[in-house]
């Protein structure tokens, strides 16, 4: 005698974990802003998902998933934006709101202490337009930038597009900073004969 036994076989479908923002890099950006390219950590970041503000005044332009942890999204924040936290989470194309967790940006009017660092403005203060420097000159250029928030920013001295002294300046906000090559030696490289500083 053979016995048979129906048993029902039941297969479960994978469960799919709802998408969180862990991290937001960097986590500020400035009103108004235009175009600002930003990191999005997280998990279960969803294959062709879409990051949305949850705030007016703050609009998410492009959102490209680079991996279930990691993805880039380009904002763009309106003048009319209040300052403050601004929350992004992923969507569905319904409206839907799909995120576990939401990330936190943070906006920050410009010239704001906590604002992200932002040169405004470089002006050369020495040597003034017109001064005649000859090869054999030793000249210490200086040069005053106009920023915003705070940070560090490096740079370079050029001289017809040929950088000569790098510098390396740590900013406060609300103030200027005047910056000054380490040698003149630049200058003189490969010049001959007097020249006129345009």
């Amino acid at each position: 005698m053979v016995l048979t036994l129906a048993v029902p076989l039941v297969i479960a479908q994978p469960t799919k974990l709802p998408p969180a923002i862990d991290a937001i890099a960097p986590p500020s950006v400035t009103i108004p802003s235009l175009g600002t390219t930003l990191r999005v950590g997280g998990r279960n970041s969803p294959t062709g998902g879409q990051i949305s503000s949850r705030s007016p005044g703050v609009f998410v332009e492009r959102t490209s998933v680079i991996g279930p942890t990691l993805a880039e999204i380009v904002v763009h924040v309106l003048a009319t934006a209040p300052p403050g936290p601004v929350r992004l989470g992923f969507g569905r194309l319904d409206g839907g709101v799909t995120s576990e967790l939401d990330g936190v940006l943070l906006l920050y009017p410009r010239g704001a202490i906590g604002a992200p660092l932002s040169v405004n403005t470089a002006t050369i203060v020495f040597p003034v337009e017109g001064t005649i420097v000859s090869n054999t000159d030793a000249v210490y250029p200086r040069a005053l930038l106009g920023m915003s928030g705070s940070g560090t920013v490096v740079g370079a001295w050029a001289v017809d597009g040929a950088p000569f002294d790098r510098f390396v300046a740590t900013t406060r906000p609300a103030c200027g900073y005047e910056q000054r090559t380490n040698d003149g030696s630049g200058l003189r490289k490969g010049r001959s004969g007097l020249r006129r500083i345009a």
